[in-house]
């Protein structure tokens, strides 16, 4: 199998600073020139939990490093089963204490031998590769954590025993880099800038992507007019750069549905087939979004749920959903019916019901937000 981490990854470097001043304040609001971009890339992509948009070059804890994978793990639309409620001894009264249980039930944080996980404590360099590698496992289950080379770190002797492979699998695949040459500092501290950077590049790697796509039948191969079309790399990191991470979830979830197919995907759009009901099409485009269906059978629940979903994401307003539910009690009626009603200042609905025998209608509903 190939390397999870490529050498696309030789960008994906940790630069390490340890902070000796505890003034919260002389901390920066806003990234570091150098980090400014892929910050702010993985904010709108909703990887970077609220609490920690500012502050960036403060050193980052357990608990904050904790939040930030599992916004990665989220992103990839795993369901993380709570099977142990009470898995460390000392974080009943953490702010995330729900959000702590769930990381370690996803198997990507563990505490100390003594049952703690010291939440408030600063992240040790050596954590985070162990942390990194649960990481990777959970987001791609049929990743092989092997390590080609051996290497001689100037400061082997204070590496812990159990982060040793974690360090050699990280160091060998460019995820994290010494200090100095063979030189790793394992008990050395990150920042949350740094922190939200590597967690955003393992994000955008080609290999993640595949965890993202192809384990949820968003593939890089599908059918039109009964041929085989094949979805380039560029194309999907197009795409997947055009969308919020909750309509790939959502498309992630109806895929799941035998009864549900890509029909097609392209950098500012995707289309997907409901089986004997017609399809969804998601146009993002000049600054406007719109969600057009064109279906034979309005009432169908399958079709509503993914439809109302997709509102969900696109529109702010809570009457969007009851306008929706609205319009379809009026189409529902035996008669062609052409209507359009707008959502506030942003928003609007048209819906058209078309008669194509005595016994059918056609159905098309186009929704509009600027953005």
């Amino acid at each position: 199998m190939k390397k999870m981490i490529s050498n696309v990854l030789l960008a994906c470097i940790l630069v390490l600073t340890i902070f000796n001043s505890n003034v919260y304040a002389q901390y920066n609001s806003k990234p570091s020139n150098w980090a400014n971009e892929q910050v702010y890339k993985a904010i709108s992509k909703n990887l970077v939990p609220n609490e920690m948009q500012g502050n960036y070059n403060k050193p980052i804890t357990r608990t904050e490093y904790t939040l930030l994978a599992l916004k990665l793990l989220e992103a990839n639309g795993d369901e993380i089963i709570i099977k142990n409620k009470e898995p460390f001894s000392d974080i009943s009264t953490s702010g995330y204490r729900d959000e702590l249980i769930k990381a370690y039930n996803a198997g990507i944080t563990k505490g100390y031998e003594d049952g703690t996980f010291k939440p408030n404590n600063k992240i040790k360099r050596e954590e985070i590769a162990v942390l990194i590698v649960n990481l990777l496992k959970q987001l791609n289950q049929n990743i092989k954590i092997e390590v080609k080379n051996n290497y001689n770190y100037v400061d082997k002797d204070i590496i812990s025993n159990w982060a040793k492979n974690s360090i050699d699998y990280c160091y060998d695949n460019d995820i994290l880099s010494g200090v100095s040459k063979l030189e790793i500092n394992p008990k050395g501290n990150a920042t949350i800038e740094q922190s939200i950077i590597l967690l955003y590049r393992l994000y955008n790697i080609k290999d993640t992507v595949n965890t993202v796509t192809n384990n949820s039948k968003i593939e890089a191969e599908y059918y039109m007019n009964g041929e085989k079309v094949t979805i380039d790399d560029q194309t999907i990191n197009d795409f997947l750069n055009n969308y919020d991470t909750k309509i790939i979830n959502i498309l992630k979830k109806s895929l799941k549905n035998e009864n549900i197919v890509l029909s097609d995907i392209r950098n500012e759009s995707v289309t997907i087939a409901l089986k004997d009901i017609g399809m969804i099409n998601i146009n993002k485009s000049n600054d406007q979004v719109t969600i057009n269906s064109y279906v034979s059978k309005i009432d169908n629940d399958l079709y509503q749920s993914v439809y109302i979903q997709l509102l969900d994401v696109f529109s702010d307003s809570s009457k969007t959903k009851q306008v929706f539910e609205k319009i379809i009690t009026k189409l529902e009626t035996d008669e062609e019916i052409d209507l359009k009603e707008k959502i506030g200042e942003q928003g609007e609905f048209k819906a058209k019901s078309m008669r194509i025998n005595n016994n059918s209608f056609k159905y098309i509903i186009d929704y509009r937000n600027n953005i």
